[in-house]
C-alpha cells in the first residue's frame, strides 16, 4: 500500500532543489517487508549493547588521564574541581529529574529511593 503526501516547499541538499507546487502528492515507497521484524529488533539490540560497552569503554580510557593529573595536583585545585563537578551535576539532574516525573506512577510495584 502506498502512502501519498501533499507538500509545499523546496526539498534537497546543497545545489540539487526539487521545487514541489502546493498540493502536489508524492508517492512513498513501502517499506521493505523482505526483513523481518525479529532481524530489526536483534539488530538494535545489538547496536545499543555496542554503544553502551563504547561509552564504557570511553569513560575508563578518559579517566586514566584525569587520575594521573590529580596525583600531581594540590590540595586547593584538587577542591576547586570537586565543587565544580557537583554543582555541574546538580544543575544538570535536577531538571532531569524533575522534566522525569513521578516514575512510580501507573505502576504500583515500582519503588525507588
Amino acid at each position: 500500500m502506498q502512502q501519498k503526501m501533499k507538500v509545499d516547499f523546496k526539498v534537497g541538499q546543497g545545489d540539487q532543489f526539487i521545487e514541489m507546487q502546493p498540493g502536489t502528492a508524492i508517492e512513498i515507497p513501502p517499506d521493505d517487508e523482505s526483513s523481518s521484524d525479529e532481524d530489526k529488533s536483534s539488530k538494535s539490540t545489538s547496536r545499543a549493547i555496542f554503544l553502551v560497552l563504547l561509552f564504557n569503554v570511553f569513560l575508563i580510557v578518559a579517566a586514566i588521564p584525569v587520575y594521573l593529573y590529580f596525583r600531581t595536583a594540590n590540595e586547593l585545585l584538587k577542591q576547586r574541581v570537586l565543587d565544580f563537578l557537583i554543582v555541574g551535576g546538580a544543575f544538570i539532574g535536577i531538571p532531569v529529574l524533575y522534566c522525569m516525573g513521578d516514575l512510580s506512577e501507573g505502576r504500583p510495584n515500582f519503588y525507588y529511593i
